[in-house]
C-alpha cells in the first residue's frame, strides 16, 4: 500500500499511523530506500507492506480518528534574532 507523507512527518509518525508502533520506521525505511533519520517531504509516497501490521488496535484507532502524527521539526526554531553565533 502507499502513504502519502505530510509536512513534519518523520518515519516514526507515519510508522505510528500504518504499523501501530513507532519501530515500523526501520521497516519503512528499508522498504523505501531511506534513512530512519531522513527528513521527508511533503507529498512523498512511501511503500509499506498491511501484513507486517504491529499493533491493530492503534492502527485502528488511527485510521478511525484520522490521527497524524507530525513530530518532525520543519523551518527554525528560532527567529534571526538568534543568529546561531553560539554553535
Amino acid at each position: 500500500m502507499k502513504y502519502m507523507v505530510l509536512a513534519g512527518q518523520s518515519l516514526a509518525d507515519i510508522a505510528l499511523r500504518v504499523y501501530g508502533n513507532a519501530d515500523g520506521a526501520i521497516i519503512l525505511a528499508e522498504e523505501n530506500g531511506l534513512e530512519v533519520t531522513d527528513v521527508l517531504e511533503s507529498g512523498l509516497m512511501l511503500e509499506y507492506a498491511p501484513e507486517k501490521v504491529m499493533n491493530k488496535g492503534i492502527v485502528q484507532y488511527y485510521a478511525a480518528q484520522d490521527v497524524r502524527p507530525a513530530t518532525a521539526l520543519v523551518g527554525r526554531v528560532f527567529d534571526d534574532t538568534f543568529d546561531l553565533s553560539f554553535n
